[in-house]
C-alpha cells in the first residue's frame, strides 16, 4: 500500500504585533494555499511581494500620504526652446509672479489649484 503524501500548506501572514529589540513580533494569517505559486500570486496582488512572495516594510514615517504629478504650463514667446525655458523658470521663481496655478493628478483625479487664491480652491 503507497501512503499519500499530504500537499503542504503554504501560508501568507502579516505583522499583527510589531517586533522590537528583544522580540520577533507576532503574525496573522491572512490566507493559506496548497501551492507555492498561488501563495506568491496572491502576497503579489494583495501586498505588492516579489515574485518569491517577499515583502519589504517601511516605518510609515518615510511613506508619502499619498502621489501627485504636478504640472504647471505656460505660453512664452522666445527665440528659441532654452531661452522659453530661461523665461519661465524665471516667472516661475518670481515671488510676485500670478503665475500660480497647477494642474494636479492623483491617479485618475485631476485637479487645478490656484495658489494666489486665499484657500487652495478647485478652477473651474
Amino acid at each position: 500500500m503507497t501512503q499519500l503524501e499530504t500537499p503542504d500548506n503554504f501560508y501568507v501572514d502579516i505583522p499583527d504585533v510589531p517586533a522590537s529589540d528583544t522580540s520577533e513580533g507576532s503574525y496573522k494569517n491572512v490566507a493559506t494555499f496548497h501551492s507555492y505559486p498561488e501563495a506568491v500570486e496572491f502576497a503579489t496582488a494583495a501586498f505588492g511581494a516579489d515574485e518569491e512572495g517577499r515583502v519589504n516594510l517601511i516605518s510609515s514615517g518615510s511613506i508619502p500620504d499619498k502621489s501627485y504629478r504636478v504640472t504647471w504650463e505656460i505660453d512664452i514667446d522666445a527665440a528659441s526652446p532654452r531661452e522659453a525655458a530661461e523665461k519661465a523658470l524665471h516667472i516661475q521663481r518670481d515671488p510676485d509672479s500670478t503665475a500660480t496655478v497647477f494642474t494636479v493628478a492623483q491617479k485618475r483625479h485631476l485637479l487645478q489649484i490656484d495658489l494666489s487664491r486665499e484657500s487652495p480652491d478647485v478652477v473651474d
